[in-house]
């Protein structure tokens, strides 16, 4: 079957295999025609050998196939190599308009966002850091519906009692409107913990059992906290415990929200491994193009086609 790719990025990789992992063996540019002989987890294998992702390839309609036969034929031959890619802009002439890249992604519908009311001794991690990744991630997700930022109180870093902190949040999550399909907490973070909460190791079961009441099916939770994701942590203990849906969370210290070593439980992986070619452009991608308000919603396939292709991630459509 013929397909054209469909990619904003100056090229479309071909690898040897179906994967990112495997090497480039060449490239394809938006507009290009190509005949796929065999589809697999996403993946199209081309009649002229090589691989790319099913992501970046639309089908050609029988009208545009007549209109195209005569300049694919052209082009026909071995696949551009990597080794001379295009370079400078490329004029108008050169390729069809290009349509946005959609997406297929996790369908929230109900949320809840929890984040510290006050700061810690000597620091502004509440209303620096917390607080305002909490609201940008409530303005970015509006077709969620969220009753509003749930700041819960946190004085007990600075002597009071912790447990008051854990029964609010325990209290906020039972009491949200359900089921929920999404819950996002900022704060502080440690391997078995989430101290800004009050939560620490032998509190897991009864956080696990509260989310596990008032969530959906395929839940998602999101710690934006240190170092909560580190193997066998509690981010780990948690998805384990809630017996669903999926818990991302960060495996080193770091800021809030862009800290890139993001990594997702049940599977116990990192989203991007930090020993990926792809880890870099992540890196970036978090900050520059607002990544980390929305990693969450793509399949891991996904989002590491998109980083391989380096598409600019904002102009994505999110289905």
């Amino acid at each position: 079957m013929r397909y054209v790719v469909v990619t904003r990025s100056a090229r479309l990789n071909v690898r040897a295999k179906p994967g990112i992992q495997f090497p480039k063996v060449g490239s394809l540019a938006s507009g290009d025609a190509v005949e796929v002989t065999y589809r697999r987890n996403g993946w199209a294998q081309l009649e002229r050998g090589g691989w790319v992702s099913m992501h970046f390839l639309r089908p050609v309609t029988a009208t545009q196939s007549a209109t195209g036969d005569r300049a694919t034929s052209q082009r026909r031959g071995p696949v551009a190599q990597s080794s001379s890619p295009r370079t400078g802009p490329s004029r108008a002439t050169d390729r069809p308009p290009v349509t946005p890249i959609e997406y297929s992604y996790y369908s929230a519908r109900r949320g809840l966002v929890l984040a510290p009311r006050h700061n810690s001794p000597g620091k502004h991690d509440a209303t620096g850091a917390f607080i305002p990744g909490a609201r940008r991630f409530m303005a970015w997700h509006e077709t969620v519906r969220f009753p509003q930022l749930d700041l819960f109180n946190n004085a007990h870093e600075t002597g009071g009692d912790s447990n008051r902190a854990r029964q609010e949040v325990l209290t906020r999550i039972r009491e949200a409107p359900g089921p929920l399909d999404i819950i996002a907490y900022f704060g502080h973070g440690v391997r078995n913990g989430l101290p800004t909460a009050g939560v620490r190791q032998r509190h897991i079961g009864e956080l696990a059992e509260t989310i596990r009441r008032n969530t959906s099916d395929n839940p998602v939770v999101l710690l934006y906290a240190c170092s909560a994701g580190r193997m066998g942590g509690l981010a780990q203990q948690l998805q384990e415990a809630i017996g669903k849906g999926v818990v991302y969370s960060h495996s080193t210290a770091g800021h809030t929200y862009r800290n890139p070593f993001v990594t997702r439980f049940p599977e116990r992986i990192h989203v991007v491994d930090p020993s990926s070619s792809l880890f870099r452009r992540w890196r970036r991608k978090l900050d520059a193009e607002n990544l980390w308000l929305r990693f969450w919603m793509f399949s891991v396939e996904r989002l590491h086609a998109a980083l391989d292709s380096g598409v600019d991630t904002r102009r994505l459509i999110a289905r």
